[in-house]
């Protein structure tokens, strides 16, 4: 926790401006909180040993006090006013970030831990009580991963007109990927463009030579055009895997829809 109230005037304070004079409390539970300021970690506040706190959000890693501290200073430069940990007490719950553009309000979860589909829900239904647009933001341990579609499907939302999936990245900041770049297959932003194109077309080439029964019904129809299996244009040899489960090879999907 980032965010405590001294207990004589009710006012929030960060834990990187904090004192070990003062007394701290949580500004949801009103419980006693510590301050953890040393050489090490970085400086938060923890609730005391036996805290029964229904909003604390003990065990935060390093990498989610940091992401979040981050996160803050860079949407600082691009929103009207930016709100860490905010205690909403309407529906009893703190999220990790507020942003404000003009009189919009957008809640921002930044989330390294797995959470369950039902606890996202609880979540984003509170702050939709509110009438807050929530943006789930995915640390580094969902970069690790091979993300599935039910994964997807719990962080998702419309952004530029596509279903994207936001991820934060220290020296890249927030990057998007729409629904379509996570196959499920390779690790969330591991993948690059590769020049894999060239290395498609000759194992296009060995299926001709080996008469895969796979391939003949297609080049019997580019028969009919006067072209030739390999000689498809480069944009049926795709660079990135594509999502959806497919029995076949990509480039016969892609070569279908042309010849359609």
């Amino acid at each position: 926790m980032l965010i405590a109230k001294i207990i004589e005037n009710d006012q929030l304070i960060q834990a990187t401006q904090a004192s070990n004079s003062e007394i701290y409390y949580c500004p949801g539970c009103k419980a006693r909180v510590q301050l953890k300021k040393g050489n090490i970690n970085i400086p938060h506040f923890a609730h005391i040993n036996g805290s029964n706190c229904d909003v604390s959000a003990e065990g935060e890693t390093v990498n989610h006090l940091q992401g979040k501290l981050a996160l803050f200073t860079l949407l600082k430069q691009k929103y009207d006013e930016v709100r860490l940990e905010p205690w909403l007490s309407q529906i009893k719950q703190r999220p990790d970030l507020m942003v404000r553009k003009g009189k919009d309000w957008f809640v921002i979860e930044f989330q390294c831990a797995t959470i369950s589909l039902e606890k996202v829900r609880a979540r984003t239904k509170g702050y939709r009580q509110l009438n807050y647009k929530v943006i789930w933001i995915l640390g580094e341990n969902y970069q690790n991963k091979r993300l599935q579609a039910r994964t997807i499907a719990k962080f998702a939302i419309i952004y530029q007109q596509q279903l994207q999936v936001a991820f934060w990245q220290p020296t890249k900041g927030i990057v998007w990927q729409a629904w379509w770049q996570i196959d499920g297959k390779s690790r969330v932003l591991k993948r690059q463009m590769m020049a894999n194109q060239p290395q498609q077309l000759l194992k296009l080439q060995q299926a001709v030579m080996q008469s895969k029964p796979e391939i003949w019904p297609i080049q019997n129809e580019l028969y009919k055009i006067k072209r030739l299996v390999i000689g498809i244009p480069w944009e049926c040899h795709p660079q990135y895997s594509l999502p959806g489960g497919l029995k076949v090879a990509q480039w016969q999907v892609i070569i279908r829809v042309l010849l359609t």
